[in-house]
């Protein structure tokens, strides 16, 4: 997958244009795979502003999600004061972010999300359960995310050192999208991935989902 994208900039409109420039990139990226499983192509839009409520409801806290996705009106969120917090949009996060918050619109996609929705009202308000399940939907976008950057790093404008600078990256424990452990495992088999049940996360032991 080869992405040209615009140079990385401070404002609303230039990271608009870069977001405007990804998705099109993502949506041919995962193309093939839902064709092969005969879900339609359903296109997906981006929205900057700093919003306090959408279709799916408030909008999670900023110490808990740079940006967040709603599949009523398939739109991903990536409020502008996020970005630019600790010095402005850094390239590598942002490419991470999009491609993140798009492996939400392919579980959307591909039933994953509904799947998800059965589960969490099995689970009865059983707060262990929901949290592990959180966990197991935000590990596997997680796991698409990078599953898509080891495919588009070294062409167009996603430089090929991008996969050892994700290497590189440290994470930090959450209860809703998981152990610094875990979001390790998760990315490294979505960068070695050779095709998507390596992100079945649903299917993984507790353990590696903690």
């Amino acid at each position: 997958m080869t992405c040209d994208l615009p140079k990385l900039r401070g404002t609303k409109e230039q990271l608009e244009a870069f977001y405007r420039a990804l998705v099109p990139c993502l949506e041919r990226a995962w193309h093939p795979v839902l064709t092969q499983v005969g879900e339609p192509r359903i296109p997906v839009s981006v929205n900057a502003d700093d919003v306090g409520n959408t279709a799916c409801g408030p909008p999670p806290p900023p110490d808990e999600a740079s940006g967040f996705y709603c599949s009523d009106g398939t739109t991903i969120f990536v409020p502008l004061p996020r970005q630019l917090d600790d010095g402005g949009p850094y390239l590598l996060d942002q490419l991470f972010l999009l491609a993140h918050e798009y492996g939400h619109h392919v579980q959307e996609q591909s039933g994953i999300l509904s799947k998800h929705d059965v589960l969490y009202g099995e689970a009865g308000g059983d707060q262990p359960k929901i949290l592990e399940l959180s966990r197991r939907l935000e590990l596997q976008a997680d796991c698409f995310s990078a599953m898509f950057l080891a495919s588009a790093a070294g062409r167009g404008s996603i430089g090929a050192g991008m996969i050892s600078q994700l290497r590189q990256s440290t994470f930090e424990d959450s209860d809703t999208h998981g152990s610094a452990k875990s979001a390790a495992l998760w990315q490294k088999r979505g960068l070695t991935a050779k095709d998507t049940s390596a992100c079945n996360t649903f299917a993984a032991p507790a353990n590696e989902v903690s």
